[in-house]
This record gives structure tokens, sequence and C-alpha cells, in this order.
């Protein structure tokens, strides 16, 4: 699934891969008690680093420009 969110704070281009915790014991001991999780990583890499959990009322926007400057720094 890929992001087409638009705007200033374009993340289009980006994909988003929607994984079960259960398919892997480390994702199931990491995460188990932080769902839903949001992680990030490079193109051919295997480090992945978590981004923080949005609250349920933020702003398609505000997550837009948040998820921007965490990916683009």
């Amino acid at each position: 699934m890929a992001f087409m969110m638009g705007g200033e704070h374009s993340i289009a281009g980006m994909e988003l891969e929607i994984r079960n915790i259960l398919d892997k014991k480390e994702w199931e001991q990491a995460y188990q008690y932080e769902i839903p999780v949001l992680t990030w990583s490079n193109e051919g890499s295997d480090d992945e680093v978590a981004i923080p959990r949005f609250s349920p009322r933020t702003s398609i926007e505000r997550m837009q420009k948040q998820l921007h400057s965490l990916l683009t720094s």
C-alpha cells in the first residue's frame, strides 16, 4: 500500500507494509504490548526505527507533517 497524501509535507512514494507481529517471535516479544506499531526502515536496510504512536485525534495534516519530519531527517 502506498501513501497517497499530497501537499507541503507529502510522503507520497513511500510504501506501507502491514505485518502480523505473531509472524516472528522477535516481533511478538518486542511489540506485544505496543499495538499498533509503526516503524520505518530505509530500502535495503534491516534496521527499523519505531515511530511514536499518534493520538486517535491527530489530524491527517498533523500526522503527515510529523511523519515527513521523522522520515526526512
